[in-house]
């Protein structure tokens, strides 16, 4: 019989290693040079006297994965008087900029309120967060990685909060994004569609047209026909061993 020893998630072997908690030089060095003393000077004065530090992070959060994950107990690492607040961005407004999601936002909210490192979230999240918000929110930092995100008539909506050191550059996990699941999906597209089928999912439910599905269904029909052949000639094969 094997024993199996519980020792912690922690201890659990994971492809992706979060990143250790930064010291405020490393997180300075992230940002341009020209921004970093304000940051740093910023950091100083929220950190003296003990009380919370609320930080916030936006974002849709769809098809929320480890990578969303690890950028929010990234946050959450770097001083223990971090209080994170998460920002979802509402349908309508990532319909109009970005493009359709997969998981509506109720279901987003849903699956970032479960997140262990989530004290609150702000829902419906302005899309262009401002230092007036901010402020309005009594919001001490923004989070995010360093990437210039634009938006209509804006080359990066966090350039208010970097020059203002407001800005907390997190890094982003390689390896996983919800794009990159998506492609995964895409590439993969047709032998879904025959899963989702055979559970008994209508056609029409997945968005198929009568040509394409009796496409799939004769393709299952044609590999069902292989397997039963290749199973004969096996069947064969062993007889003609067991004659000679």
């Amino acid at each position: 019989m094997i024993k199996r020893e519980f020792r912690g998630l922690d201890s659990v072997p994971g492809m992706y290693q979060p990143c250790p908690s930064p010291d405020l030089e490393e997180l300075a060095h992230r940002l341009a040079p020209e921004i970093r003393e304000r940051f740093v000077s910023n950091f100083l004065e929220k950190t003296k006297d003990g009380k919370d530090i609320v930080v916030y992070a936006d974002g849709c959060y769809d098809m929320f994965h480890f990578g969303h994950a690890h950028q929010l107990k990234q946050i959450k690492a770097i001083h223990p008087n971090i209080k994170l607040v998460v920002g979802i961005c509402c349908d309508l407004d990532i319909n109009k900029n970005k493009g359709h999601m997969i998981m509506t936002e109720r279901e987003r909210v849903e699956t970032v309120k479960h997140c262990r490192w989530v004290d609150d979230i702000i829902f419906p999240a302005p899309w262009v967060p401002t230092l007036e918000f901010m402020d309005e929110q009594g919001i001490d930092f923004i989070a995010h990685d360093t990437i210039a995100y634009d938006a209509p008539g804006i080359d990066d909506v966090y350039k208010e909060m970097k020059l203002a050191g407001r800005f907390l550059p997190t890094l982003r996990t390689d390896g996983i994004s919800t794009s990159d699941l998506l492609t995964r999906i895409l590439k993969d597209r047709e032998e879904y569609y025959e899963r989702n089928l055979k559970k008994g999912i209508s056609r029409q439910e997945l968005n198929l047209s009568y040509p394409h599905y009796a496409f799939i269904q004769m393709k299952g029909v044609v590999g069902n026909m292989q397997k039963c052949l290749k199973s004969t000639d096996y069947e064969e094969k062993k007889s003609e061993e067991a004659e000679t």
